[in-house]
């Protein structure tokens, strides 16, 4: 079989060299009636060499899916129709569930994540129970310092304002009183209001 096979590729290429290409251009031939004529002929061999190459081929598929029938990586099918092999599409779906599943950096990146959100849970408690305390405090701190800075500008804007502030009355009213103290003790009565300061 091999012996035909190499005959009549070395034959035709003879051939094709000496009788058929012109000047060595695969797509110009001369002599185009010897061409077809041998065409017809040389189509009963081909027929027969494929024949014999096609029970080739399905003797060696038998032979090579009884050696690889046990393997599950192999498909008896080929490549185009392996899908349709239930052993071979069940054992590369099991490859990827077990790559989605199983996949080293897939779990740690995952692992990461998880751990990153239970950190964020415990110190979003954490500070919760923490700031509520401190939050408040921030809150009267801040709102103190924003009415004080309003204060400085309002007074620093408006000086008649000045007078009317708290300790200024009250240290009128010290002077006012230590003033009233003074002329009671020169006149010999006491005071009869009670004093605050």
């Amino acid at each position: 079989m091999l012996i035909f096979f190499f005959f009549q590729l070395l034959f035709v290429r003879l051939l094709c060299k000496l009788l058929f290409i012109q000047n060595n251009h695969l797509l110009a031939l001369r002599n185009l009636r010897l061409y077809y004529t041998f065409s017809y002929f040389s189509f009963f061999f081909d027929c027969f060499l494929g024949f014999i190459m096609c029970l080739s081929r399905i003797t060696k598929g038998i032979f090579c899916t009884l050696i690889f029938f046990a393997r599950l990586d192999y498909s008896a099918y080929g490549r185009g129709l392996e899908m349709y092999d239930s052993s071979y599409a069940s054992y590369v779906s099991f490859f990827h569930i077990e790559r989605n599943q199983r996949h080293p950096v897939l779990n740690v990146f995952i692992d990461i994540i998880r751990q990153r959100l239970i950190d964020i849970r415990k110190l979003k408690l954490k500070l919760t129970m923490e700031n509520i305390n401190q939050t408040y405090e921030n809150e009267k701190l801040s709102q103190l310092r924003r009415f004080r800075w309003a204060l400085a500008y309002t007074l620093i804007h408006n000086e008649q304002l000045k007078r009317y502030r708290k300790h200024r009355l009250c240290s009128t009213k010290i002077n006012q009183s230590k003033t009233l103290e003074r002329i009671f003790d020169k006149i010999g009565l006491s005071q009869t209001l009670p004093r605050k300061f």
